[in-house]
């Protein structure tokens, strides 16, 4: 049997080189890079059960204004929908209403909606999306109707 004595101190203790040292060993501890394909994956999956295809997704990083998530695509009806997202999703009531309303504007419009999702400006946010809608026989939508 051996025994190692050490000293030991608390982080506020040390010199600003050392809790800089400190922080450099721990900085990449647990990070993994991939992190955010999981995400994106899942949303792809997501959106396909809705009826949205999504071509690209971009996104920047979290620390000012112009930071978010937008992405490029299609919409097209996507039967039983609603059905899929809460099997895939069952405690999620903010998916499920969207995939609700995007169910009844096509039962309003004899399933026919379809549209073109584009990317516009230079940032990455939902505000930078556009969706450009249609119906498959040419009708435009009532007032009631619109998206």
């Amino acid at each position: 049997m051996k025994i190692v004595q050490k000293t030991v101190y608390e982080f506020n203790e040390l010199s600003e080189f050392y809790k800089e040292r400190a922080r450099d060993a721990y900085r990449d501890m647990n990070l993994y890079h991939g992190w955010h394909e999981l995400i994106l994956d899942d949303a792809k999956k997501v959106a396909s059960m809705l009826g949205i295809f999504i071509n690209d997704i971009n996104f920047s990083g979290f620390y000012s204004a112009g930071d978010g998530a937008s992405f490029s695509g299609s919409y097209r009806y996507e039967k039983g929908g609603l059905k899929k997202v809460k099997e895939h999703a069952p405690l999620d009531t903010a998916l499920h209403d969207v995939a609700r309303a995007l169910q009844q504007i096509q039962a309003v419009n004899f399933y026919q909606v379809q549209g073109d999702i584009t990317k516009t400006g230079r940032y990455e946010h939902s505000g930078t999306m556009q969706l450009n809608a249609y119906r498959d026989d040419g009708k435009d939508f009532n007032d009631d109707d619109d998206l």
